[in-house]
């Protein structure tokens, strides 16, 4: 019967296994054997050249700064936006006034227009007319006044900011939906037994959401990467 079964869903399987295999296999082992090759695209003639193209890639500075770019936003991604995600979707999860509400607010930069982020991040960074400036100038602290995309030290800081806003998020409403499949009887006995918020979470939470956890940095790596474009 369990052998009948499988043969039933390898079936069901198989036209989804034809079109990744066409699509994204194939594809993708056509590039790395073009790479070998000196070719204009459109001419008959391909020459073989080896590994001479990554040679030039890895040669090239932008390139290799892209890269540590990325790097950096997947590795700020990890240790920035799954913490964070997790300390709100805690805090969320308990039952408050306003929860509602203020897990709504999260959300909403996930659902927005990435064009729509970009104006609204452009319009709080500009130097001149921007809200980060104009608040910091209120509050006597002018000499923090900047351009902040436009320096070069503090531009990345700033593109980082902005990916953290969106994502952050969506990271803290699966994490709610994680917690909420941990039965309560588990945080009474901890409490019971004398744990504190700071005990729970690093005995019972973390542990128990570890799996979600991991799919957290996965995706936060796969996202990072995709920002290389």
């Amino acid at each position: 019967m369990r052998k009948k079964n499988n043969v039933v869903a390898y079936f069901f399987l198989f036209p989804a296994l034809i079109m990744f295999a066409l699509f994204f296999i194939y594809p993708n082992l056509e590039v790395i054997y073009l790479s070998l090759f000196k070719w204009a695209g459109i001419s008959p003639k391909k020459t073989f050249i080896g590994f001479y193209n990554f040679q030039v890639l890895f040669s090239d500075l932008d390139f290799l700064k892209a890269v540590f770019n990325t790097l950096m936003i997947a590795f700020q991604s990890m240790v920035v936006q799954v913490p964070m995600a997790l300390i709100l979707a805690i805090l969320l999860n308990k039952k408050m006034k306003g929860n509602g509400t203020f897990s709504t607010i999260v959300f909403l930069p996930m659902v927005i227009s990435l064009v729509a982020v970009g104006i609204i991040w452009r319009w709080l960074y500009d130097p001149e007319y921007g809200a980060i400036n104009l608040i910091l100038g209120k509050i006597g602290l002018q000499g923090l006044q900047h351009a902040w995309l436009g320096d070069v030290n503090t531009a990345f800081l700033s593109v980082l900011a902005t990916i953290n806003w969106v994502y952050i998020g969506f990271y803290t409403v699966i994490f709610m939906s994680a917690l909420k499949g941990i039965s309560p009887e588990i945080f009474e006995a901890a409490k019971v037994d004398g744990f504190n918020e700071f005990q729970t979470t690093l005995r019972i939470r973390i542990p128990m959401l570890k799996e979600t956890i991991g799919v957290m940095f996965i995706m936060c790596i796969s996202g990072s990467f995709k920002s290389f474009d």
